[in-house]
């Protein structure tokens, strides 16, 4: 077999195989791939070239790569270079620093006035109305004059309901009411005195 019939017979093979099977989604893979790889490659480029003008405008604003010059400010009123000071910066650099430490401090002593301030002013309100609560009626005094006050329109209540026709079990109701939830008061005597008329 010569190698002519031997291709030949290769690619009849190729024609009759199936085609290879490929992952879902494998091509938008690859593609997305190639795009990423683009996309980093021209960001390295646009770096580089970034890198390379700075360096260049430093090297021009200096001299070039061998000059010894040191670096300079701009002297607005003669419009002249002059040579920047480093220690003189070092040193109002720590000035302005220890100002801001100072302005610092001074403001978490004010913070802490005012809060202890606020701490006082509340204290002593707070005594000036346990004084108020001292100084009026008794608790239980005005306690037992509510519980009465009650009672007693629970008793007028029922009284008004005993006088409308049909108005006993109402009234009985109202009545019976007082005994059980103020059975220590004057009206409760009153309303079992009601009740027994009523029974009777």
């Amino acid at each position: 077999m010569n190698e002519e019939q031997l291709r030949e017979l290769l690619q009849t093979a190729d024609d009759a195989a199936p085609p290879p099977s490929v992952a879902a989604g494998l091509t938008a893979r690859i593609r997305h791939r190639a795009r990423g790889r683009k996309r980093m490659r021209a960001a390295g480029s646009a770096a580089v070239l970034v890198l390379l003008a700075v360096a260049a405008t430093v090297l021009v604003a200096h001299g070039g790569p061998k000059s010894k010059a040191p670096l300079t400010g701009k002297d607005d009123l003669k419009g002249r270079e002059m040579p920047i000071d480093i220690p003189a910066l070092k040193a109002q650099y720590a000035r302005l620093e220890s100002e801001a430490r100072q302005h610092e401090l001074t403001a978490a002593a004010m913070l802490r006035l005012e809060a202890r301030s606020q701490r006082e002013e509340q204290a002593a309100a707070a005594t000036e109305r346990a004084r108020e609560i001292l100084a009026g009626p008794d608790l239980l005094d005005e306690l037992a004059a509510r519980r009465n006050r009650t009672a007693r329109i629970l008793v007028d209540r029922g009284d008004v309901l005993l006088r409308q026709p049909g108005g006993a079990p109402a009234a009985a109701e109202s009545y019976k009411d007082v005994v059980d939830l103020f059975p220590d008061t004057p009206e409760a005597a009153v309303a079992r005195d009601r009740l027994g008329r009523i029974k009777a």
